[in-house]
């Protein structure tokens, strides 16, 4: 419901600015101010890399963990 309204609001809204010469677009060439230093961004790629790192090897222990307690044997009387 509240998508709705704010569609509708926009719809209604943009003509009526373009209408009255407001631009409704950024320019080509706007660069916005960064809230993060790069060197603090890049430590955050780094601590996301490292934590990335463990799951996968975490994510394969549980699957063989969950395939040996699965794991069906064979009588050898089965087995031709």
């Amino acid at each position: 419901m509240f998508y709705r309204q704010a569609q509708s609001a926009v719809m209604e809204a943009l003509p009526r600015l373009k209408s009255l010469g407001i631009p409704t677009k950024r320019p080509s060439d706007y660069f916005a101010q960064m809230a993060k230093t790069d060197e603090h961004m890049q430590k955050v790629r780094e601590l996301g890399f490292l934590r990335l790192s463990h799951i996968k090897p975490f994510s394969s222990f549980l699957a063989l963990l969950y395939l040996l307690d699965h794991l069906i044997f064979l009588d050898s009387t089965e087995v031709s």
